[in-house]
């Protein structure tokens, strides 16, 4: 192969260190470069190894977010990997409140609310169903996330669990619930499919049928957000769990009930949570005594 060969998505998936859904994940956001034959996508070796070096390049010698040498911008640097998210301070949290617009506002309202008081991981929140968050004509009081679903599942690790939903969360669901019979074109939310999906996407599955967006698009959504108010640091889609670590933490100051909320089966992963967490708790201390 010389650096002008053109390779296949497969062959690509081949010499790029990422997992697959990754590497896709990045094609459609434009950030590989790449050519079009005809209807079929290829990539240019050389190309694709000068990025690819640039990237990770760039993570080894940690390059702090925004452009640098290599031409990539922050977003590209940390991709949208949970590795390294920070939580959400209080002022950061009204500001993401404030700033939710468009057609699907009430969608992505509600979906960083309920992310923000149960804890789930992306997964988690795009499995739900209208059935499981909306029944007899009022918001549950408690759902439950199926064990395939959550991380571990599928290897058997994991087990299904109950979460509750506070009434402050209820206004989000039943908000989101009247635009998405809207757009599905039905009387009420009562006459929803339970079946449909709780976070709808725009675009539909092959056959027609309605599918949840994607996770690439649930974290586009919250790093566009991060970016438009200037957040500093790695904020995505895990953000909202940490913050709900740091607020039971910062209630209780017993790390088996972090443990429990967050579904963690060692305590090691809730340890490794809140290190970064309580360090800037640390630091905000100090600084308030020091002044």
């Amino acid at each position: 192969m010389t650096p002008s060969t053109l390779i296949d998505f497969k062959q690509l998936c081949e010499i790029y260190p990422f997992c697959p859904w990754t590497i896709r994940s990045y094609c459609s956001q434009g950030k590989i470069p790449y050519v079009k034959v005809g209807r079929r996508v290829y990539f240019r070796l050389g190309s694709v190894l000068i990025w690819t070096a640039a990237r990770m390049a760039a993570r080894i010698s940690g390059v702090k977010r925004g452009h640098n040498a290599s031409g990539l911008s922050g977003h590209d640097e940390g991709g949208w990997t949970m590795a390294g998210m920070r939580d959400y301070t209080d002022d950061e949290l009204e500001l993401v409140r404030k700033s939710f617009n468009g057609r699907y506002a009430l969608r992505d309202r509600c979906y960083f609310e309920m992310a923000l008081q149960m804890g789930l991981r992306v997964s988690g929140m795009l499995s739900l169903t209208v059935g499981q968050v909306y029944q007899y004509g009022k918001v549950v009081d408690e759902v439950s996330i199926d064990r395939k679903h959550m991380k571990g599942g599928k290897a058997g690790k994991a087990s299904g669990r109950p979460i509750p939903f506070f009434p402050e969360t209820h206004s989000h669901i039943l908000a989101w619930l009247k635009r998405l019979a809207a757009l599905l074109k039905v009387k009420d939310p009562k006459a929803i499919e339970p079946a449909i999906t709780l976070f709808l996407s725009r675009v539909r599955n092959k056959d027609g049928s309605p599918r949840a967006i994607a996770r690439e698009t649930a974290w586009r959504i919250i790093k566009e957000i991060a970016r438009e108010n200037e957040f500093s640091g790695k904020v995505g889609t895990h953000s909202t769990r940490k913050t709900l670590a740091r607020k039971v933490y910062t209630w209780s100051h017993d790390i088996r009930v972090v443990q429990r909320i967050l579904g963690h089966r060692s305590l090691a992963s809730t340890e490794a949570y809140l290190e970064s967490l309580t360090d800037r708790e640390v630091w905000t201390a100090f600084r308030t005594a020091a002044a």
